[in-house]
């Protein structure tokens, strides 16, 4: 979205511009001077470990033509070449231009989607299924925090018809201000689950986080829940207006029939009274997304034919359940990030495609459990007792209590290895992969085992 500086000086309480003087036309808004900042304001935001008011050079050389400045850029380099707007939180500046964005597309219909597990999946089902009829914006990835879904809203266009928005968090109280920003007409909440414990303390903490969203739908609006899931089931109905639950149950709005799942684990299903869908993605998980995309695609206003088109379109994110061959090697390859729940199901997906030969697993730490972290773990290792895998390598701080479990649940002792790391873990596939597995790579996204998949890559085949 195009900015002027008369714009800029307005919404953030008419501060003076510094530096190159005149009227800019902003091409749109940068926070990161490895991108492209031709022509755009670049936001030099600041954190505990960070400050980007030290760049201001690099931001020029990168073609910005203005910045947005903090406190702390009085003893920085200022090249002259830029315009400044010096205020006292370059965040909140952010925030306040990110408002203004939303304001200038007043028709724009908003579409917002959180919750534990399939947040970036839903959300780019929701948007190919938009596509279809509407001119779309989506949040890019996942930057769908404080920075990113501000940087989202100045994407808009004028000419934007709907947008979907990712909303994450990990404390309490971040949803809620980024709802206000994004202002939804469909808010989405696609499950509750043991996830950022360490933030939200409980299940409980996750379950009020996410509600905020649906707390802060317009009242005209929407709220699209999973009523398979027993938090959100006891808790939505009656407590808000116009919700539209989704799930495998019979009773809910939107349910699957006849799911069958081919060779690769894609399942296609029969939405009642809509129409029969073949994802591209892996996992019978991936029906209860597309279901609440399916229900965000009815609220547009989009006929079955149109919402079939959308859900067959989206193919695997990456690191989000690909499937990948690799000589005789069979790898899916789902790193992006992990909790118990998508480590359950990944698991099962496993257990679903069809493969000649054995099936291993690379399973890294879950981080971010708080207290439960440790029980929460050996639970899962138990678990992967009773799958038929020939090799699994467990890496991260619990890795040798989780062994401990594996093998008191009667997993087989020749088939675990631990690891500290995903260098390690490495080191152990170089001796233990016979070549025609397939093989899950999963953990949370700290533990960085898609380093995993790209030393498999590099393995002759």
């Amino acid at each position: 979205m195009e900015l002027s500086t008369r714009e800029i000086l307005s919404s953030l309480d008419a501060v003076e511009p510094g530096g190159s003087r005149g009227e800019i036309i902003y091409r749109g808004v940068s926070t990161d001077t490895r991108a492209d900042c031709r022509g755009k304001l670049f936001v030099a935001l600041a954190g505990e470990s960070f400050d980007a008011n030290a760049f201001l050079n690099e931001a020029a050389a990168a073609g910005a033509a203005g910045a947005l400045i903090g406190p702390s850029a009085g003893g920085c380099p200022q090249p002259e070449s830029l315009q400044y707007f010096r205020v006292p939180d370059t965040l909140a500046a952010l925030h306040r231009l990110a408002a203004l964005a939303r304001r200038r597309c007043p028709g724009c219909r908003a579409v917002a989607v959180t919750g534990s597990n399939g947040k970036s999946t839903t959300k780019e089902l929701c948007a190919a299924i938009a596509r279809i009829k509407f001119s779309t914006h989506a949040t890019a990835g996942n930057l769908n925090n404080h920075i990113g879904l501000p940087l989202t809203l100045l994407g808009l266009e004028p000419h934007t018809q709907v947008l979907v928005a990712e909303i994450g968090a990990n404390h309490p109280g971040e949803i809620r201000p980024l709802a206000r920003l994004a202002a939804p007409e469909i808010s989405v909440i696609t499950n509750i689950a043991p996830v950022h414990l360490e933030g939200f303390g409980s299940l409980e903490g996750v379950l009020a986080a996410k509600l905020e969203l649906f707390e802060e739908t317009l009242a005209t609006g929407h709220c699209v829940y999973c009523g398979d899931n027993s938090l959100l089931g006891a808790r939505v109905p009656g407590a808000f207006r116009n919700t539209i639950s989704f799930g495998l149950k019979e009773d809910n709005a939107l349910s699957a029939r006849d799911i069958v799942l081919d060779s690769a684990a894609h399942p296609s299903f029969t939405i009642p009274g809509l129409t029969r869908v073949k994802l591209s993605l892996a996992g019978r998980h991936n029906v209860l997304n597309a279901l609440a995309a399916a229900a965000v695609g009815r609220l547009l206003g989009l006929a079955a034919e149109d919402i079939r088109q959308g859900l067959e379109a989206l193919k695997p994110l990456k690191m989000r359940g690909e499937l990948k061959r690799l000589g005789g090697l069979l790898v899916l390859d789902d790193c992006y990030n992990a909790n118990p729940l998508s480590m359950r199901e990944a698991l099962k997906t496993l257990e679903a495609i069809s493969h000649k030969g054995s099936r291993a697993a690379v399973l890294g730490e879950m981080l971010e459990l708080g207290a439960e972290a440790e029980k929460l773990h050996l639970e899962l290792a138990a678990e992967t007792a009773k799958r038929n895998l020939r090799l699994l390598v467990l890496v991260g701080a619990y890795a040798a209590r989780m062994k401990d479990a594996y093998l008191k649940a009667g997993g087989a002792e020749k088939a675990i290895h631990t690891a500290e790391d995903a260098e390690e873990a490495c080191e152990i596939l170089k001796t233990t992969l016979e070549g025609d597995e397939l093989l899950l790579v999963k953990g949370s996204r700290g533990v960085h085992l898609e380093r995993v998949v790209k030393f498999l890559e590099k393995v002759p085949a």
